[in-house]
This record gives structure tokens, sequence and C-alpha cells, in this order.
């Protein structure tokens, strides 16, 4: 199998949520701090952290804000007249016809989905049978740590041709979407860094880890999720009436220490041997 930018990118997304866990908790492409960020309704330290695959490195540009996840509450889903029943769990299923409104997003890839039922009971559908699998489950694919006390699921499905349904824990489902703020403490980015060149020195020896002071540019700023979109030094041509936009880097090289700035953004370069890997 032929080791692409596009391949080499997922393995190394991967490696990094697995060793960052628990210290850090993987939702889409943003790195909460701690594990119980799944309960928590306050305002949480949050970096986001993009890799991209060059010819000879891989470069993690960062950037952290401050996220709110708040818990989705059953009163939020507009039901009828039944929900202190359920929570007396003298009704142990709550069906979508009796909700007013079923929308809801999902962790940890904030997707919106239909919810068909809320209940005690894991589907008969799903392979996991019981919380504890569940909570296994979610531990070992997506490095997130369910609470002890899962007892509610709730079965939905995705809005698109051929989606089957699907058991998600209750605390991994989401009403509204995320709130982010640009304002956050630079101990953050202190804190994924030193993290990160703890996992380079303890996983990865070979690698090279610099932290560079210059800002790098997306060859192509539209497309700045596309594998073949590389990060360099050098500015791209500004297009007609588009004035250059550059990533401002506030890691100091020498000691790692963030400067404070309203908008806190750095990178990571890691030299590595393409034939090695």
């Amino acid at each position: 199998m032929e080791l692409t930018r596009t391949v080499l990118t997922c393995c190394l997304n991967f490696a990094l949520q697995t060793y960052v866990h628990p210290n850090w908790t993987c939702l889409d492409n943003k790195y909460l701090q701690g594990s119980d960020c799944l309960y928590k309704n306050s305002w949480t330290a949050s970096v986001k952290a993009e890799l991209n695959v060059q010819d000879e490195s891989v470069v993690m540009a960062i950037k952290s804000a401050q996220v709110k996840l708040p818990v989705a509450r059953l009163s939020a889903f507009h039901i009828r007249m039944i929900s202190s029943k359920f929570m007396k769990k003298e009704m142990r299923t709550i069906h979508s016809h009796d909700m007013g409104d079923n929308t809801c997003y999902v962790l940890p890839s904030f997707k919106a989905a239909l919810v068909h039922s809320i209940s005690y009971d894991i589907g008969p559908e799903c392979p996991l049978k019981d919380s504890s699998d569940m909570m296994a489950y979610w531990l070992d694919y997506h490095g997130m740590l369910i609470p002890g006390d899962t007892d509610i699921f709730v079965t939905l499905s995705f809005n698109f041709p051929g989606a089957g349904t699907l058991t998600y824990p209750y605390y991994c489902i989401r009403k509204s979407y995320p709130a982010f703020k640009s304002r956050t403490d630079p101990e953050a980015i202190n804190n994924f860094l030193s993290r990160i060149n703890l996992i380079s020195r303890q996983h990865f020896p070979e690698l090279q880890l610099t932290f560079p002071l210059n800002p790098m540019y997306y060859t192509n700023p539209k497309q700045n999720n596309n594998a073949n979109n590389c990060l360099v030094e050098e500015p791209p041509e500004p297009r007609k009436n588009h004035p250059p936009t550059a990533t401002s880097t506030t890691v100091n090289a020498s000691s790692g220490a963030i400067q404070t700035k309203s908008d806190i953004t750095g990178r990571i370069q890691l030299d590595f041997n393409r034939t090695v890997i």
C-alpha cells in the first residue's frame, strides 16, 4: 500500500488523539482540556490542531479558544407531558413522535442528526449490550471518557440516503452547536505543547521537534483542509482586490513560552525521514 499524504495524515491524527488522552479530549479537529468535558456546562480551554503532511516534514498549525458544550436537557426536545414519568423510570422509552423537536448534534464530529428514541435500554440493533460496553467502545475508539452513571441512550440517524440507526450515550449528544470564543488563557497552548513535546520524546525519539517563529501560509488559502495543500514559508501571490492574510506565530523558539495576543496561534514542525516511516 502506497503511503500517501492522506493515509499518513489519518495515521498521525489517530496517534495524536491516542497519546494526548486523557489530558486532552478530541472533538472533530479540536482538543478540549481534560476528560470531563462531556458533562461540564462551563467554558473549557480548547486547541484546534491541523496536521499538514509535506515532502520532508509534518507541520501542525494550532490555535487556542474556549468552548462550551452544554449537556442536552430533555426539556429542549419539547417532550409532551411524559418527561417526569421517564425520569422516574415509569416509562423507559421516549419516541420521536413524543418530541416537538427531535434534532440534535453528535460528538465527536458535531454532525446534525435526527433522534428516533431516548431510552434506558440499548436497541437490539446495537452490538454493544450494556453501559460498560458503551464506555469501553468510546474510550478505545474516540478517546472519550463516558461517565460511569451512563444509563440513558439515544437511537438516531443522520440525514442522508441509506443512513441506518445508531445508538449513542446521552452524554454524547447536544441540542445546540457548541459555542466558541477566541479569548483564552495562554496556558492552554503551553500545556498542549508540553504534552506534544513529552509524547515526541517518549514515543517518537527519531523525530525532531522544532518551534519556528516565522508564520506559514497555505498554498491555497480557500482549501486549507485539502491533503495536497501545503503550508509554506512564503505567502502566496495575493489575488486582485484580496489582500494577503498571515497567521501570526506566538511560540517562542527557545523557551516555548506564549506571547499574549488576542489571537493566539502557533505551529509545531516535526522533521522526519520518509524512508523510516
